[in-house]
């Protein structure tokens, strides 16, 4: 009887042991390696969340592994494999995301500026080069030279008419601007002048 005990004792301690070896082995893939934590590694809120994914899948594979053979152990390892295929993938294509997009401001920043708008002309002469250059029938070609002549302060004459920027009026009754004379008062007259 005592060595029946001897050997439930032995058994019970193996047990104990392999308890702890298992529980050792798991605290030691949690706990963080010691390490600079003085890293200039930016984390966003998706690669915690990630991170915590991991962990989750690890902590599954470790109760998954601890439980009896049978046909539900076998149904949860083919479960936690989809799952971890899945997150795998799911980082590949970030990976992929975020190489395209260095690769593409690199390229970006290697090219050359595109202007797809032609030099506008700085004098009436260049537009006016650029008007008869360009394909319009007459009237187009008139009026696109009034235009100019009206944008470059110049007068331009076409069949006897002379187009160009208006002239001012030389008339002392001019309503534009600071009124000088007459009432301010809106309840004598308002703004205009007697």
């Amino acid at each position: 009887m005592a060595r029946l005990t001897k050997m439930a004792a032995d058994k019970i301690k193996k047990r104990v042991a392999d308890s702890k070896k298992k529980k050792n082995e798991a605290e030691a893939k949690i706990t963080p390696k010691k390490g600079s934590i003085a890293t200039k590694t930016t984390v966003s809120a998706t690669d915690i969340k990630q991170a915590k994914t991991a962990n989750q899948l690890d902590a599954m594979q470790r109760r998954i592994d601890d439980m009896p053979d049978g046909n539900i152990k076998t149904a949860y390892k083919q479960m936690l494999t989809a799952q971890r295929k899945r997150f795998k993938k799911m980082q590949a294509d970030e990976v992929d995301t975020k190489t395209r997009k260095q690769q593409q401001s690199a390229a970006d920043k290697k090219a050359k500026p595109v202007s797809l708008a032609p030099s506008l002309p700085e004098t009436f002469e260049e537009a006016k080069k650029l008007i008869n250059r360009s394909r319009m029938n007459d009237l187009q070609r008139q009026s696109a030279l009034i235009k100019a002549a009206v944008k470059f302060d110049r007068t331009i004459t076409i069949n006897g008419k002379t187009f160009g920027p208006k002239k001012a009026k030389a008339n002392s009754n001019n309503r534009g601007g600071l009124q000088r004379t007459g009432h301010t008062d809106m309840r004598k007259g308002g703004m205009f002048l007697k």
